[in-house]
């Protein structure tokens, strides 16, 4: 049995996982940018005998996937501010700016530290598509990509 809890007393399980077979398991629907504590407790397949509880390991969920991801002409037909919402924890973003909304043509990356880029140098009358990722300074903790818009 997993269990996950919001503090480390585990005064407050937010998720128990039973019937776990095997030495490694994903935990899901937790909520980001938070720090959880973890235990094991091994016991028989019949439920008849338990082991003591593991060493408690403590983890922080990455960071929230950027939100209202927009983008805006400024200037010139050749520069677009994109922006989002501030993502709680987050001290870096990364902005891929691409031809193709598979992102295998990226034409341009920016990684300010405010939840806004501007581009410059873009072609006039393009399509391009963008997305932006929330991670710490040092790229740990990074969020999924936002969905892609263009």
């Amino acid at each position: 049995m997993i269990e996950v809890a919001s503090d480390d007393t585990f005064s407050t399980i937010v998720k128990t996982e039973s019937g776990v077979t095997t030495t490694s398991r994903a935990i899901t629907g937790l909520s980001a940018s938070t720090t959880y504590y973890y235990r094991v407790q091994a016991s028989l397949s019949d439920g008849s005998q338990t082991s003591i509880y593991s060493n408690v390991i403590t983890q922080q969920t990455n960071l929230g996937v950027p939100q209202n991801v927009h983008a805006s002409i400024i200037k010139t037909a050749t520069s677009i501010q994109i922006a989002w919402d501030v993502v709680a924890g987050a001290t870096k973003y990364k902005v891929d700016i691409a031809t193709d909304n598979g992102f295998t043509t990226i034409v341009h990356t920016a990684t300010p530290t405010t939840n806004s880029a501007t581009i410059t140098g873009l072609s006039p009358n393009t399509t391009y598509y963008y997305r932006a990722l929330a991670s710490l300074a040092d790229d740990s903790r990074a969020s999924d990509y936002s969905a892609s818009a263009s």
